[in-house]
């Protein structure tokens, strides 16, 4: 039986399990506190502790969270480990949700994204002051420092305190960090009045001087090696107990006690262990093997009766329980949270001198229990095994290695990867014969293509050139032995190898699979052979090889059309290959079979929204800017979470440049896009990306004549006009700025064939008279060709347009041919077909521009009706009700979630700064909410913060009025009764909107009117969201504000959704109760309500969804 710790001696617990009693760092402990508490400003606010390994980093942290955790405060505690996942999205959910003072404050388990992580930690900080800490940042690097950098993006404008440690060293996570740091505190050793405390907690008496100074000299103040060296004083003998008097005293001289706690404290962790008996430290080292965290799942395995072992292991100090979560690595979860050794420099030493059997481990691995550390692949990936390995223990290892490996490449723990590769290699290599060749073959060739798939994403091809022959090789035999499949599956390795490393000869594949294919025809009807095609199809359109591309449709088509082939079969044809040819049309009649094929893709929509950047963009191209808009939101979410960032930033700007073509204003845009995740730090890759799409930003605005704006927005990017697509280059030269010489750069890429470029480039020169009559009609056919092409894609606008500018220009300057009736004909071709292609696309923003500038050169009557037709278009949009729209307030204040206020004219709500301004317009909302107003000294008592003096409080009331008056305006708080308040006629706050909506559907069902109580309620929700009212404000008043309007919410949405199901509602039950199960999705009888619905409908896939949901949050 254990002894409770604070009833055993100090120095009685330090024998039993190393504990060292807490002094010396009661300063840092104090500003952690105040990091805490004081939430002025209301922003996050981060604090760093710097300390070499043993400096009592962690102990420091421990401290704190107890304090807070007593002064009744949220905590989320993580700690990153080497070897381990710091992925920091996964590990934050689960430090969240095993948060005995937070995880009680969230509705449901947070998924492991970096935007799922954030809102659940903004929740929590709307609901309780909250610590966040994260240990050992140090760790972070690449993808996960990009996440981390994320993660405090998003939380950059909530009220929370981030606690940090680290090592010191050249620290990458600084940087994310600096802009939010408030405190940086390095951790020294402990000094002398601090070990002379220490001393006397421990032994219960005063120091023996000599002793502590000889301590000192030999830890520097290290605690760790301080805990060591005192260790080894104790089991050598140089300190005992006197039997008498029951007392410790050093038992040796000065000069040889010195020498011993010298000795011991430079083997820090021999000092940790050395109290262990033989096999206490036999199981400490097997353990090792399975890294610094474990499960008890892979202990059992490894270690027979471990539970009694582990037990003595925890009570000697070695092993403990963590207070933070761990993410697995080879996503298996453990049913108990893990082990963990008490410190890395005690793990490393242990793992250094263990002895493993690596058949167990092998057969550990095969079994696939909960690992949190790669310790066991590296085990095997950098150690010779010493036995041989049976062929059947061998593939079943690699059976199930290889898929965490594939995993782990697509997760931010993706160097990881390759390490696991690396121990299946071992296994391989370490099999004691192989039963067959092929089976041998089939094993090998499988590793071998994991592996390039691993190595391609990270070094050049010269680096897994050997790999590619030996998967050629194998395959060819393979084919020999009659398993044609695995040469499919080879080609598409050796084509993309050849792609990148000799050019033109990956063609040759080509030929190779069409003769795999003539003499074994069962192939083109699998899989591999898709994959294939899908690969050469991505290269034809990088090179661009429009021949190719056409051969491959043309295969496509036939394939589809056969018997032959299956619906899955085609399914994937038509996402991983067809996909590709949407983009691809020169005629009106290759649109319309590019539509039909967006319509097969949309059928397809299985959640797996990987494929639809190209989706997407073919809704921009093709002029369809609201739909782009539509789709986007899904997109957008997706690819964030999903860390896809190329995806991300494409579909973000070509939602953006679609709203820039339905009006939206180049200031507008801009603050969209600085608010977007790492805009500031792009690297390389992405910023071409980015570069690409910004063209289409200003394309959108120039074709609205917002050339200023469009200009705007080029500056912002950066953009040079030598750098746009060449394709538009002329449009830029022409349409937004002022004329001038042909530009080299269009000569040099093959530009002057285009007929707008001939045209402008003969516009230009000296018109002879004895060739007039001939210049003018090689003009006239110039412009011709360009308006006789169809407009297939939004970037055809642009040559129309340049050709209007260009005859306009010439026009002026007195160009005979500009003069002709014939010009005159093709110029109101021009703007005709260009009007007709807005209003069939419904785009009616440039219309009324256009036709401002343009519009005298076509008949009165036909200028008038587009005119109208363009007005009529924009009434539309706008809901045809202009009238009917009430009048936008001077003020809206949102109190859910994040306490914002957005002016009229402001683009998006912003944060309130200062933690008073948000604590007083909390209260001012709060007071608006009760049936009686709040008394003058409960109102100055909750203003200020202030019970003891009710005169000062006052005071410091009127000046947090003023301030807040400074921030919003003056007008918006009334002060003509005894308390403040708001100007409710100038100001419309989202929760006041929130219950006056429920209090109408409360009336609403108390008079039997359902389907207006159905749509008040549905406006509450949509209101509410789920978000945390008064975020941020956590007096109990407050909180019992937020109860009492969750709990009316909660049950008239209940009862409103029972007495549809009464009535024979289920659709609308539904709807009711599909949004409230977004907000309460722990909510039994919600779940079980639209369990009912959606069963009376008989829809049982979606009641069967419902109820795992409802399992999963149980």
């Amino acid at each position: 039986m254990s002894i409770p710790s604070a009833a055993i001696p100090s120095i009685d617990r330090f024998v039993r399990s190393g504990a060292l009693p807490f002094v010396g760092r009661v300063a840092e402990l104090e500003q952690i506190s105040q990091l805490w508490s004081h939430a002025e400003p209301a922003t996050l606010r981060a604090m760093l502790v710097v300390g070499e390994a043993g400096s009592g980093k962690s102990r420091l942290v421990e401290e704190a969270i107890r304090r807070i955790a007593a002064a009744d405060g949220a905590v989320v505690h993580a700690r990153l480990r080497p070897e381990e996942s710091a992925s920091i999205g996964p590990v934050l959910a689960l430090a969240m949700w095993g948060s005995e003072s937070a995880g009680g404050l969230l509705k449901q388990e947070p998924e492991g994204t970096i935007p799922a992580a954030a809102a659940a930690l903004q929740r929590i900080a709307g609901l309780r002051r909250t610590l966040l800490v994260i240990e050992d940042i140090h760790l972070l690097q690449g993808a996960t420092l990009r996440e981390f950098a994320m993660l405090l993006d998003s939380l950059a404008d909530d009220s929370l305190a981030l606690l940090c440690t680290s090592r010191p060293a050249d620290l990458e996570a600084r940087q994310p960090l600096q802009p939010f740091l408030q405190k940086e505190v390095a951790l020294a050793g402990l000094e002398g009045e601090a070990l002379s405390e220490l001393w006397d907690q421990l032994f219960g008496g005063n120091a023996d001087p000599q002793a502590l100074r000889s301590m000192e000299r030999a830890t520097l103040g290290n605690p760790l090696a301080f805990r060591s060296a005192l260790r080894g004083a104790i089991n050598t003998g140089a300190m005992r107990m006197d039997e008498r008097t029951n007392a410790w005293r050093v038992s040796l001289a000065p000069a040889a006690f010195a020498e011993v706690v010298e000795r011991t404290a430079q083997r820090i962790s021999e000092g940790m262990i050395a109290h262990l008996s033989d096999e206490e430290l036999h199981a400490a080292q097997l353990l090792a093997v399975l890294g610094e965290s474990f499960s008890f799942e892979a202990a059992t395995l490894l270690l027979p009766n471990v539970g009694p072992m582990v037990e003595q292991l925890m009570e000697q100090g070695v092993i403990v329980r963590p207070h933070t979560a761990s993410h697995t690595l080879n996503g298996v979860a453990s049913a108990q949270p893990p082990f963990a050794f008490v410190h890395t420099l005690l793990h490393r030493s242990l793992w250094e001198r263990a002895a493993p059997p690596f058949r167990s481990i092998v057969a550990l691995l095969t079994d696939s229990p909960p690992l949190f550390s790669v310790r066991p692949f590296q085990l095997l990936a950098e150690r010779a095994l010493p036995q041989p390995l049976p062929q059947s223990l061998a593939e079943r290892a690699i059976a199930a290695l290889l898929p965490a490996a594939s995993a782990l490449d697509h997760s931010a723990d993706w160097p990881y990867a390759l390490t696991i590769y690396h121990a299946c290699e071992a296994i391989y290599q370490a099999v004691d014969g192989w039963e067959n060749r092929t089976d041998q073959h089939r094993v090998r060739i499988e590793l071998l293509m994991r592996g390039v798939n691993q190595l391609r994403t990270r070094n050049a091809p010269e680096a897994y050139a050997g790999m590619i022959d030996e998967i050629m090789e194998i395959s060819a035999t393979l084919l020999d032995d009659g398993y044609p499949t695995a040469r499919m599956y080879a080609f598409p390795f050796q084509q993309e190898y050849l792609w990148r490393c000799q050019g033109p000869a990956y063609l040759n594949v080509w030929d190779q699979v069409q003769e795999l294919c003539r003499s074994h025809p069962e192939v083109r009807y699998d899989f591999p052979y898709l994959e294939f095609l899908g690969q050469a199809m991505h290269f034809a359109i990088i090179e661009p090889d429009l021949e190719r591309m056409g051969i491959i449709e043309q295969e496509i088509d036939e394939l589809m059309a056969s018997e032959q082939a299956t619906e899955p079969f085609k399914n994937h044809a038509l996402l991983h290959v067809a996909r590709y040819l949407i983009l691809k049309f020169d005629t009106l009649e290759e649109l319309a079979r590019r539509q039909r094929l967006r319509q097969q893709l949309d059928a397809l929509d299985d959640g797996d929204l990987r494929n639809r950047p190209w989706v997407l963009e073919f809704l921009f191209t093709t002029g369809a800017p609201s739909e782009t808009i539509a789709q986007s939101d899904r997109l957008v979410r997706y690819f964030r979470d999903a860390a896809y960032w190329q995806s991300f930033y494409s579909a973000m700007l070509l939602k953006l440049a679609s709203l820039a073509l339905m009006g939206a204003a180049a200031t507008e845009l801009q603050s969209l896009l600085a608010a977007l995740p790492n805009w500031g730090n792009l690297d390389q890759e992405l910023h071409g990306l980015v570069a690409r799409r910004c063209w289409d930003i200003c394309l959108a605005l120039a074709l609205r004549f917002d050339i200023e704006g469009a200009m705007e927005m080029a500056a912002f990017f950066q953009l040079e006009l030598g750098d746009a697509p060449l394709s538009q280059r002329l449009f830029w030269q022409r349409c937004a700025a002022s004329g001038g010489e042909v530009p080299d750069e269009f000569m040099e890429e093959g530009g002057e064939e285009h007929p707008l470029l001939r045209l402008w480039k003969a516009s230009t020169l000296p018109v002879e008279p004895a060739t007039m009559e001939m210049e003018v009609e090689m003009k006239m056919e110039m412009a011709r060709e360009l308006l006789h092409r169809p407009i297939l894609r939004i970037y055809d606008l642009a040559d129309r347009y340049t050709f209007l500018a260009i005859a306009q220009q010439a026009e002026q300057e007195g160009n005979p041919w500009a003069a002709t009736k014939a010009a005159e004909a093709l110029r109101q071709m021009g703007i005709r077909s260009l009007v007709e292609w807005f209003v069939e696309h419904g785009i009616h923003t440039p219309i009324e521009p256009l036709l401002d500038r343009y519009g005298s050169h076509l008949p009165k009557e036909e200028a008038t009706r587009w005119l109208r037709a363009g007005r009529a278009m924009a009434k539309n949009a706008e809901g045809n009700q202009p009238t009917a729209t009430p009048p936008e307030p001077a003020l809206r204040v949102g109190m859910f979630g994040k306490i914002t206020t957005q002016p009229r004219g402001a683009a998006e709500p912003s944060r309130l700064r200062g933690a008073r301004n948000q604590a007083l317009l909390g209260l001012l909302v709060a007071d608006a909410m009760l049936r009686e107003p709040l008394e003058r000294i409960d109102f100055c008592r909750l203003a200020t913060n202030d019970s003891e003096d009710p005169d000062r409080a006052r005071r410091s009331m009127n000046v947090a009025v003023l301030r807040l008056r400074e921030a919003i305006g003056t007008e918006m708080i009334l002060t003509d009764g005894d308390t403040p308040r708001l100007n409710r006629e100038l100001c419309h706050v989202d929760i006041l909107d929130a219950y006056a909506a429920l209090r109408q559907a409360r009336q609403a069902l108390r008079e039997g009117g359902v389907a207006d109580a159905l749509r008040s309620i549905q406006q509450m929700l949509a209101l509410w969201r789920g978000q945390v009212p008064f975020p941020g404000l956590y007096d109990e008043f407050y909180e019992s504000l937020r109860e009492e309007f969750e709990s009316r919410a909660r049950s008239t949405a209940v009862a409103v959704a029972k007495r549809l199901l009464n009535e024979d509602d289920p659709a609308g039950a539904e709807q009711l109760l599909q949004q409230t199960f977004s907000i309460l999705p722990e909510d039994e009888e919600v779940g079980n309500l639209l369990q009912s619905a959606l069963l009376r409908q008989g829809k049982l896939a979606d009641t069967q969804w419902v109820a795992m949901k409802a399992e999963e949050n149980e």
